[in-house]
Formats: C-alpha cells, structure tokens, sequence
C-alpha cells in the first residue's frame, strides 16, 4: 500500500467505527438488536413503552449487559418540556445509587490506610460525640451498613436544603451529631441517607479535597464515568434532564427538583445510564480506565456483605445483596448457594428514579435511569426493574401488586374526596339555622380527621417527615394546605358566631 493512502484508509475505518459507536450509544434500536436477540429487545421495547404509559413516565434511558459486554442500550420519551429526546448519554439525578459510589471513594481510603474501618467517626471528626455519647461509638462499618444507629427520618430531615450557605455537608453531619440516635449504634439496621452523607463529608475531611473534586477525579474519572457530577451545575451544563412530577396521578409535569447539597454523597449525584453500565462493566471484570485507583479487587471490598437484613437479604457498601431472583423455583430456599449472587440498588431523589443490578457470575446487568416517580406506589415501581430483568433473561415479567395500604395507595383521591366533605359538612354546619350541636361536633370531627389524615398519617405511613413529604409531593402539599386553610375557616367562623350568640345572651 502506498503510503501517501494510509491516511485516507486510517480516517475511513475512524469514521467507520465511530458511525457504529453513535448507532449504539444514541438511538438505533436495530444496531443495539443486533447485539442482543431480537425477541428479547422486542420484548423489553413494547414492556417499556407499556410501563411509561402505565406509570406516566415521560424519559427514560437503560442499558443491559449480556454475557460481560454492554449489549443494548436505548433512550426512551423526553428529557424536559422541550422534548429534547432520551439518550442513554443523558444525565438524570440519582438518588440511592449514589451510594456505592460514594463507598468507592471509602475503600479507597480504607485501603490508603487513612480510614481505618472499624474506627469511631471521632476519631475524624473530634466535635463528632464523645464518651459517653453514643455517637462517639459510631464507626465507619457502622455508617456503610446502615447500623448507625441514626433513623431513617433524621436522614431526610436535610432533603429541604436549597443550596444556600448553610446547605453543607459539614453543616448537616455537625447537626446529626446532635440528634438523638433512634437505638444504639450497632444494634440492629435502618436505611438512612444520613449514613452516607456524613461519609461523603469524611472523605473530605480525611482526603483534604472537596467532596465534588475527589469523587470526580478518584471515582468518576477512573472508572471512566465522563458524564457523571457531583455538581448540578456542572451537569446542566451537560443537558440534565427535567424532573417531572405526576399531578395527582394523572399527568406528569415539570416540576422544580429540590438539590440539597448536603444530600449529594447519598442522593443526589448525577449521571447517565451509560456511564452506569460502564461502572457494571468494571464490577463484571472490565479494566477501569485507571486501575491505579480503582481496580477489581477494590470494586470487590465494597460487594463484601456488612450485615444482615433480613432472611433474603444482606447490606455491603451501597449494594443490597440477595440470590438472583429469576432462576430461583418457588420452593427453592432463597440462600441455595448454588445461584448467583445478585447485587442492586435502587434510588429516588424528588422527581428523578434509577436503578442497578448485576450479577458477577452471569456477566449480566441492568441499569436504568428516569425523569420522575411517585412515592404513593413505591412498590410498583420495583415491578418495574424485576420485569425488565427477567425478559432479558429469557422469562415473563409478574404482575404488580401493590403492597402499599389503601389510603397510601389512593393517597390523591383520598385527599380530594377528604377535602370536599370537609368543604361541604363545614359550609352545612354554619349555614344551618338550627345550630344543632350535633352539626357542629360532625362539622370538628371531620375537619379534625382531615388534619389527622394530611399532618399525622401521611408521614407516618410513608416514613417521611411532613415538611420533606409536602416538598416530595407538592399536589398532597397543596390539598394539606388547603385542609388547614379550610379548618382554620371553619374555626374562626364559629368562635366567632360563638361570641355573637353570648353577646346576643348578655342582651336578652
């Protein structure tokens, strides 16, 4: 071959491999079958597109990963009101997945020596509690496997922050050592965000970096995650979809996303379903990009089971750990040794979902991330993620059944219907010209249970302080608002009338 010819055949394979990269990664459904057989992405397309219909999902963006390679990926629906079109590069806000990102950045410090895992936070964080505070006795183990001892209120308590001065990591993990722990440390497991939050906060203090510079230049970098932040700005910058939020059920609208900078270790990173599969792929066995700084028998520590949840369950570092559900027959005990490992997680962050799961031994994975959800039927939506597992593994998805109670499930309907008896019995009760007191007790005890209903129940069925769960779920925010506007009508309306009648009395 003459060499003045090399360059153009060079530029033509070039151009060659990149038309296949961007038929990939962006939107060819044909390219990505090719890949993966065609009856199972059919299958996983129409299941899809049912469920966003279903659950009102307007974008969404997996991947999935047969036998250790990266063998379909796909956007689906849009990215904001514009209809900028899903691409599997297209960043979402994570919620829980952060975690084990978060826990990579822990064992690499745990394995530098300059965390120690079995440690107490004080011995990092002097003001941190001491004897005989509880919280002197809190350890790193403690924190990445939820035993901590903090409750999963209290770990929500900061997902108000807006960013202003006082939004902190420091600022949240010196208000946490003030909480009263719900039990001992070490005595039992309960999921708290603030867990993970205040291990972010460590790795700061102990690297001596910021948190958002470490984890992008120690984490993401390495692994080769180019699109993942740990700053919201930085990834609006890079097209971060729109969260949108269902309107009591019905429609799913753009709705402002709250972005606690506090919450960002255990929430509220930021990335895209393609950069997900490639963290899947490390954990499979692929070589991150620096091995200097991440490797596998790194990726392997944080996949090491802390503890125990449940029968079916354990906790390492961010994964939850289980059998792999699909190839388990019904009377098979759920730990037979003899399936896979499974390891997954899952995360909600206000107006944003996502998920991942893989499995070691079967070279297999599934990431996912969406643009919305709904915290009345979290259940459903793990039929979401168990569906699309299983058509990708040759199986049929179950039906949903929701485990939620009925009010918490029809929590919208509940409160509308509420709110209008609660309008109509108070408006009887002032109009009836008999001024029956028996009006008037039915007329207290209805507006009373609708306070009940939205200050009491709400949050403690859904395990979500009321200011947070108001700000989660805006449209039950605004029919407790107008609960309470119409109670303190109503009240106002009959101390006064009240008055009137004694007055009325005096003068007769």
């Amino acid at each position: 071959m003459k060499a003045p010819a090399m360059p153009v055949v060079l530029a033509a394979c070039l151009m060659a491999i990149i038309g296949q990269v961007s038929l990939a990664v962006f939107e060819s459904p044909a390219a990505d079958a090719a890949k993966v057989d065609s009856g199972i992405s059919s299958a996983v397309d129409h299941y899809v597109n049912q469920q966003m219909g279903e659950l009102h999902i307007p974008g969404l963006a997996l991947a999935l990963i047969i036998d250790g390679n990266l063998a379909y990926e796909r956007g689906y629906g849009k990215a904001d009101p514009a209809n900028r079109k899903v691409i599997p590069n297209t960043p979402f806000i994570l919620g829980s997945t952060s975690k084990q990102l978060t826990a990579i950045a822990v064992h690499q410090l745990l394995r530098s020596h300059r965390m120690v895992l079995d440690a107490p936070v004080a011995q990092y964080l002097p003001w941190f509690g001491s004897a005989p505070d509880q919280h002197a006795k809190i350890t790193i183990r403690q924190l990445l496997s939820h035993k901590s001892g903090i409750s999963t209120w209290q770990g929500l308590e900061n997902r108000l922050g807006d960013g202003g001065p006082d939004d902190t990591l420091e600022a949240n993990a010196r208000r946490l050592s003030h909480e009263v722990l719900a039990r001992a440390p070490g005595s039992a497991f309960e999921y708290s965000n603030a867990n993970y939050d205040l291990l972010g906060y460590l790795v700061q203090v102990v690297s001596g970096e910021p948190y958002t510079d470490y984890m992008r230049e120690h984490v993401f970098a390495p692994l080769g995650m180019d699109d993942t932040y740990a700053s919201k700005t930085e990834a609006a910058r890079a097209g971060l979809a729109a969260g949108f939020y269902p309107w009591f059920g019905v429609s799913a609208i753009a709705t402002p996303t709250p972005y606690p900078r506090s919450s960002v270790p255990s929430s509220f990173l930021i990335s895209t379903a393609h950069d997900l599969a490639t963290e899947v792929l490390a954990e499979l066995g692929q070589v991150p990009r620096d091995q200097s700084e991440i490797d596998a028998a790194l990726l392997e520590a944080t996949r090491a089971p802390l503890t125990r949840i449940n029968t079916y369950s354990e906790y390492a570092s961010g994964w939850f750990v289980h059998r792999f559900w699909p190839e388990m027959r019904q009377s098979e005990d759920p730990n037979d040794p003899s399936l896979p490992h499974m390891y997954e997680h899952d995360g909600t962050a206000s107006t944003f979902r996502s998920y991942i799961g893989f499995v070691p031994q079967r070279g297999f994975g599934l990431v996912m991330t969406l643009n919305t959800t709904d915290e009345t039927i979290p259940s459903r939506w793990g039929y979401l993620n168990d569906g699309i597992v299983r058509l990708a593994v040759g199986g049929q998805p179950q039906v949903p059944v929701i485990s939620e109670d009925l009010l918490h499930h029809y929590a919208r309907l509940v409160y509308v219907l509420g709110l209008l008896v609660q309008i109509a019995v108070s408006t009887w009760s002032l109009f009836d010209r008999r001024r029956s007191p028996v009006v008037v007790v039915v007329a207290a005890l209805v507006n009373a249970g609708a306070l009940g209903l939205a200050l009491i129940y709400a949050p403690v069925s859904s395990g979500v302080p009321l200011p947070v769960l108001l700000r989660l779920s805006p449209d039950l925010g605004l029919m407790t608002l107008l609960a309470g506007a119409v109670t303190l009508a109503w009240l106002t309306v009959q101390i006064r009338l009240v008055i009137s009648r004694q007055k009325r009395l005096q003068l007769d």
